[in-house]
């Protein structure tokens, strides 16, 4: 007789736990560790690889209980941990409460905890009867994003992270560490604005953040660098004596008009970093982020990060009944050609008060993968240029090979500079490369690459952090 494999005692323990209620009046949470339970029995019992994929998946994205991964900073590991998805909460028809909860850990002693919430405005006007070419055109019938309210809080913990100066004329040989824990707590606006007529094309979104951020630095042994402290002061690195609780609003806008295959994705950002405590470390801060996309094939499809889910979530629906959740199908496989070319463009610039000073945990940073795992000049060291003012530039290709294989080459250009010097003249660093993507749901999220460059070549691996469709987590920087 074969012995039931560990995810099938998993799957009966489950169901223990939803005994309880189902022998009264089930509760939702009751009913979906059930169906979680029932869904581990039938995809987790046979060691075939079909049913091994099924397996995972359903372990990755199943709820209200998931494995959690995924990449942390750069230089910290690849994380593990466990995450829960509550049932939706439908206060009346007009509303839908979302929340997850997750905590990862990595074998460096790097860590991530937070809970996240949305709140969804999922009110659809009413349909009326109208005579001939009194209906809605069809610029104004564009699917819509929905009203979204947001809440997070989030603590961080990174042993180690690199810092070389600040700059672009920094040297390699310079590299130092430091540890950095930060913890935020705060909320978000995501508003669909002007609904009819012209601008409806351009599916505006308004975007507002408020948030409080506790950032603790300290210096490092746990990598191969020398500690921060060693080398560089407060001078040189402001904000390493001190770090005060801040403050930090954020005004937004973003449209993503679709022309045909070509999508666009602009966005721009106005910040505000106050620090009660100590001014001196208060800045503002503007971001431009403006993303090309031109579909290859008619049979591509384009998939991204839904405003209504959180990190841990995938749904594609607003609305969630029990054990309906609606996560794209991880394990399909196509024929279609699906490939797309993109070109992007982002530009940052602070600037501060007189006597004040942009603290370096909040620069932001050129080379490999920035502390959000952003990669940019993948073929520099993480977080090699490090500057209050930013310029980059990212030509990328990508094509499915087979199934949820894919293959990319990518050209970047940038370079940071210090607040008073030029952005747009001096010295554009330049890295080459490419690699394999792993496409789940539709979307990339593993990326294996090889990059070159000035200062040589960077093997890197990143998996997402976030659920394949879901939203991005609070940044750091």
């Amino acid at each position: 007789m074969r012995r039931p494999s560990i995810a099938v005692w998993c799957a009966c323990a489950m169901g223990v736990l939803a005994i309880a209620p189902a022998s009264a009046q089930e509760t939702k949470l009751g009913a979906d560790l059930r169906l979680e339970g029932q869904a581990l029995a039938s995809k987790c019992d046979d060691l075939a690889p079909k049913s091994l994929v099924d397996c995972a998946t359903t372990l990755i994205t199943d709820h209200p209980f998931h494995v959690a991964i995924g990449s942390l900073a750069p230089k910290n590991g690849f994380g593990f941990g466990l995450a829960f998805v509550a049932p939706q909460s439908k206060p009346n028809d007009d509303w839908r409460i979302n929340w997850s909860a997750d905590v990862v850990g990595t074998p460096s002693a790097a860590w991530r905890a937070g809970a996240y919430a949305r709140i969804v405005n999922s009110r659809v006007p009413g349909i009326g009867v109208v005579g001939p070419d009194e209906g809605t055109s069809s610029g104004s019938a564009l699917p819509r994003p929905y009203p979204t309210f947001a809440l997070y809080a989030q603590t961080t913990s990174l042993p180690t992270v690199s810092f070389f100066g600040l700059g672009n004329e920094t040297l390699a040989a310079a590299r130092t560490s430091f540890a950095l824990r930060e913890s935020t707590i705060g909320g978000g606006v995501f508003w669909p604005i002007a609904r009819t007529g012209f601008f409806n094309r351009l599916n505006p979104v308004a975007l507002f953040d408020l948030n409080g951020r506790w950032v603790r630095v300290a210096g490092s042994t746990s990598g191969d660098s020398p500690s921060i402290d060693t080398r560089f002061t407060d001078l040189t690195a402001p904000g390493l004596s001190a770090q005060p609780a801040t403050v930090q609003v954020s005004e937004g806008l973003r449209i993503a008009p679709a022309m045909g295959r070509l999508q666009l994705t602009y966005s721009g950002y106005l910040q505000q970093y106050v620090a009660p405590s100590d001014a001196a470390l208060s800045f503002r801060r503007w971001t431009v982020d403006l993303g090309h996309e031109w579909l290859l094939w008619t049979t591509s499809r384009q998939s991204g990060v839904r405003d209504t889910n959180g990190p841990n979530e995938c749904t594609t629906s607003v609305d969630r009944t029990i054990g309906e959740y609606g996560c794209p199908d991880a394990t399909i496989v196509t024929t279609n050609r699906v490939g797309s070319v993109g070109f992007r463009v982002i530009a940052s610039s602070s600037a501060v008060s007189s006597g004040s000073r942009v603290p370096f945990y909040f620069q932001r940073t050129l080379g490999g993968s920035d502390i959000d795992g952003q990669r940019l000049l993948a073929s520099y060291d993480d977080y090699r240029f490090r500057g209050p003012r930013l310029l980059a530039l990212q030509q990328t290709i990508e094509h499915v090979i087979w199934g949820p294989v894919g293959a990319f080459a990518a050209a970047e250009e940038g370079r940071v500079a210090l607040i008073g010097d030029s952005l747009t003249t001096g010295t554009l660093r330049k890295s080459f490369g490419g690699g394999i993507t792993l496409r789940v749901g539709g979307a990339p999220v593993a990326t294996v690459g090889y990059a070159h460059g000035d200062e040589g070549h960077h093997f890197i691996m990143t998996v997402n952090s976030s659920l394949f469709g879901g939203s991005a987590r609070p940044s750091l920087q």
